[in-house]
């Protein structure tokens, strides 16, 4: 679910809150808490395409997996 634009194409927000997935303009993915800032725990994904796995960046514990759905 599109939650708004940046850079280009949508992003998105977890139902939760916690955080959002989003586009840096060049070639990659983010999710982290801040929308368009990495902050200190984040993970990223160096492909077009926003589905499939994450690499852990900075401070972030655990797998980060986007899913096949509904994504901006």
């Amino acid at each position: 679910m599109t939650a708004g634009w940046l850079n280009g194409k949508g992003y998105a927000r977890r139902e939760d809150g916690l955080f959002f997935i989003w586009w840096d303009g060049i070639d990659t993915w983010t999710i982290s808490a801040v929308l368009g800032t990495q902050g200190t725990e984040y993970w990223t994904r160096t492909d077009p395409n926003i589905v499939g796995v994450y690499a852990i960046g900075g401070d972030a514990i655990g797998e980060a997996t986007v899913a096949e759905g509904t994504h901006p």
